[in-house]
């Protein structure tokens, strides 16, 4: 059974790290009609050079040396495939270890970081109801060695786990817990467990919603910060939770139910968080208010000294993304049905606009106060 989350667990131990700039802003991407860069120290607007990555890439089923591809084919085997496709390998065969049958991976497979291990879900038979009569979480050496089962519910009704991926350190697999055939039951968040590499209990993070947003790693990759709290609203119930991968360390850095935080955003050097924080209002907001009323506010990563940067009347603020050095802090502003991307300093100073993004995002993108902006801007990092 899954390790609860204990009130008396110790506060995780962040690395931090030393940034220092070099006297420029850097520059911003953006997507406005195409796909801009746009040098905030000049001004410069030009079109982004063909070629060049935008974002950093998901984690995936490809290896971190981005040689070779897993995957699953429909009949359960496992297969391993060169980049250029000439060369393709099984590395499991159908129905490999689980109770003798035929079973299908049913999410994405996950190369671990050290690309030493593949983790995926399998998946075997359906009861009347309709869902898995089992769902289990193995993993298997690309070789196709020591593939076992690590963590499998008794009861698939109610508990039915989907990989999230792997911990940066290669030792825990992430992965939710919930009803994800309910949609319903997946739109009010699901549970977050780690679930150690070699098998064992898992331990809860926390319950957030699926927003990418909601979740973002340290710098050092050795701390997770979360959007914690069930509910679809991102208006109550909704606080920020830094958690150490394993689950052995967490803290409420948020422990304010009169306020509702969500996506958080790590400072580069660690010590800090910009976050979206808003008060709980008294009384079920109209759709079109639900992505007002925000501002990004800052604290220390232990919580401490939390303060308000952005005071901006009948709008909304949304998404902190830091700038490399640490100095500036790019976000969305909402208002007047319009959005725009924004940058200030990290005492809230020097706001101004730096692009003009269009109309504010129609429903049902913001039906109960969330805005999808991931995609949508990063800070450019040259040859990155």
């Amino acid at each position: 059974m899954p390790t609860r989350v204990s009130s008396e667990l110790p506060a995780p131990d962040c690395a931090t790290r030393e940034v220092q700039g070099d006297g420029h802003i850097g520059q911003v991407v953006y997507r406005q009609n195409g796909i801009w860069l746009h040098d905030l120290d000049t001004g410069e607007r030009t079109a982004f050079p063909e070629g060049e990555r935008f974002l950093e890439p998901e984690p995936s089923d490809w290896s971190p040396d981005g040689g070779w591809r897993a995957f699953a084919l429909e009949d359960g085997s496992l297969w391993i495939e060169s980049a250029d496709g000439e060369q393709r390998q099984e590395i499991l065969p159908p129905g490999s270890g689980v109770r003798g049958s035929v079973y299908w991976a049913v999410s994405p497979v996950y190369w671990s970081p050290d690309g030493e291990w593949i983790a995926y879900l399998v998946s075997q038979g359906k009861t009347d109801l309709g869902h898995s009569e089992y769902l289990g979480i193995w993993r298997v050496h690309p070789d196709g060695s020591e593939h076992a089962e690590i963590y499998a519910p008794s009861d698939t009704l109610v508990e039915q786990p989907e990989l999230m991926g792997w911990s940066p350190d290669g030792q825990v697999i992430l992965f939710r817990k919930g009803m994800y055939h309910s949609a319903s039951g997946r739109a009010d968040g699901l549970e977050i467990h780690a679930l150690p590499r070699e098998g064992g209990n898992p331990r809860l993070l926390g319950t957030s919603l699926l927003n990418p947003d909601f979740l973002a790693w340290s710098p050092a990759r050795d701390c997770l910060a979360l959007t914690d709290g069930g509910g679809r609203e991102v208006w109550y119930n909704k606080q920020i939770v830094v958690a150490a991968p394993d689950g052995s360390a967490r803290a409420n850095l948020s422990n304010d139910s009169s306020r509702a935080d969500v996506q958080p955003a790590w400072s580069p050097d660690a010590r800090k968080i910009a976050y979206v924080s808003r008060p709980v209002p008294e009384q079920y907001p109209l759709m079109t208010e639900a992505i007002y009323d925000t501002d990004i506010w800052l604290m220390n990563v232990d919580g401490t000294e939390k303060h308000q940067l952005t005071f901006t009347e009948n709008a909304g603020e949304h998404y902190p993304l830091w700038s490399p050095d640490g100095e500036h802090i790019l976000f969305v502003r909402v208002e007047n049905n319009r959005s725009g991307l924004w940058i200030m300093e990290t005492d809230g100073g020097k706001q101004r606009q730096v692009a003009e993004l269009g109309a504010a995002p129609p429903p049902p993108s913001n039906y109960y106060g969330h805005i999808d902006l991931t995609g949508l801007y990063a800070w450019y990092l040259k040859g990155g």
